[in-house]
Order: C-alpha cells, then structure tokens, then sequence
C-alpha cells in the first residue's frame, strides 16, 4: 500500500466505530459484568473505544440491539450535559418536535416516539444518541457504508447530522461508501477512490472533478465505474433500439416521458454517433 504523512498529525482523543451489517471487522468490546455509565461511557464502550453497530458477539444481526442502543444512549447524554447538543443534531436527521420527544427524561413520550419513527429513523436515532454520549474533542469515527438499509433522504440528513457533530466536537470522520448519493454531498478534496491496479495491487487515487454537487449519474460512471464492467440502462436502450429500430419507437414503449439521461443516449443512438456499446 502506498504511504503519506498527516500534517500536521491529529491528536485523536476517542474512535467510534459505526456499522450497520453483519461483514465489517470492527472489534466489538467485551462485554462488562457491569456496564460502566460515567461520562459518555456506555453500552458497547471501553476506555477510548466504542462499536455502534448491529452486531452481536456472535456475528449475527439482531435487530433488538437498536432498541437496547437508544434505551441505554440518554443517560450518558445527560450526564455529560449534551442533551441540548443531542437534540438539535436530531432535529437535523428528524424534526425538531420529534427530536424533544427522544430527549425527553418522560419514559413514556420518548417510548411513544421511538415507535413512531421507521426502522432506519431509529437507526441512526440510536447512533447519534450513542455518538454524542462517548464523543469528545479530536474523536475519529469511522463509518462503513453508511447507506445501508436508509432511504436516500435519511442518508443526506445523516451527513448534515454528522458535519454538525463533527464541528460541534472538532473531530474526524472517514467513511466507506459506494454510494453517489453520499458523494454528492462531499467536496472532492475529501474524497479518494481505492481500486486495484492490473497486478492486484491496491491503489488511491483523488478526483480529478468536483464530486459536490455534481450529477448522480456522472458520479455513478465516474467514480463508482457503474457502466463498466456492470449493465446499467444504456444497455437496455441499446438492445432496445436494436429491435425497434428508433428513438420514438422506443420512447413509446413507456407509460411516461424518458429523462434526460435516456433520451440523449437514444438519440445519440439514432445519430450514429455510437455503436451501443459505450457512451456517446
């Protein structure tokens, strides 16, 4: 692997690991005869070490854990005097009338809003309650593919809930991630793309575009490689065409107008400025 120097060299306080699936690699910390609840320290902690997660000692995904996670997140939110802090990042990722309802000290109406919120809601409710209870200033979290089971709008609200986390306790993030949606939401400076060479070897690369802002499709192609070697719709355009012969022809074989995307790829077709099997 290829090797660079941090300058200057963070000093990093805490790691927090944050993982919603059975494959990560995370270490889970052994589980205490009595669970330390001092100072952020909590479930699934140990000295400067924390796993947010779903898995279980035994490697299995159990989906209890998150309602264990946030029945276990508030106290060590209280007790470090961050509930405020809690509150306005959940306001982020939910509503601000749901996130009062969460931090609430009444069992009750915190009970009744936790059943209220969809399993990916109380997801990343748990995390974020777990995260702000153990974090402190010059934390490193580290987030395997946090697009897992989240519905597209949550994923964006989660990186606004974690840039303000990250501000808010001056820390780092470094995330995994195959997701364009995700992308589009960081700076290209932030972002490096781990492939392998024709020999095997691991390699790194930064982009050569801005990936903020940029088009899903563009990010797609360009940095997720989803036309090549994967089929992607330009591929069932082709064969399409192929058979039908034209651009209406096809257009008309769907109950709604195509996008922009689809139709510039047909047309290109039709033009004869591409054989089908690439891009125009």
């Amino acid at each position: 692997m290829p090797q660079s120097d941090i300058l200057p060299q963070p000093d990093i306080s805490r790691v927090i690991t944050i993982s919603y699936n059975a494959f990560d690699e995370f270490p889970l910390p052994r589980e205490p005869a009595r669970a330390p609840r001092l100072l952020g320290v909590a479930y699934r902690s140990r000295a400067s070490y924390k796993y947010c997660g779903l898995r279980t000692p035994q490697g299995t995904i159990n989906a209890d854990e998150i309602d264990r996670m946030l029945s276990e997140a508030l106290e060590p939110v209280v007790q470090s005097e961050r509930t405020d802090v809690l509150q306005r990042i959940l306001s982020t990722l939910l509503d601000p009338a749901r996130a009062e309802a969460l931090t609430t000290d009444d069992d009750a109406i915190r009970s009744a809003a936790v059943r209220q919120l969809s399993a990916g809601q109380r997801l990343v409710a748990a995390i974020f309650s777990n995260i702000v209870g153990f974090i402190e200033e010059g934390s490193l979290l580290l987030i395997d593919e946090p697009e897992t089971n989240l519905h597209p709008g949550l994923l964006t609200s989660v990186i606004a809930a974690l840039n303000e986390t990250l501000r808010e306790f001056d820390s780092y993030a470094v995330i995994a991630t195959h997701s364009p949606i995700l992308l589009q939401q960081i700076p290209s400076r932030s972002v490096r793309v781990f492939g392998r060479d024709n020999t095997d070897t691991p390699e790194i690369k930064a982009l050569t575009f801005e990936s903020f802002g940029e088009d899903l499709g563009e990010l797609s192609r360009r940095v997720l490689g989803l036309a090549d070697p994967e089929r992607d719709f330009t591929h069932v355009l082709s064969e399409l065409y192929e058979r039908h012969g034209s651009a209406e022809a096809v257009e008309a074989l769907f109950p709604f107008p195509l996008g922009v995307p689809a139709q510039s790829y047909l047309y290109a077709l039709e033009g004869g400025l591409d054989d089908g099997a690439g891009e125009p």
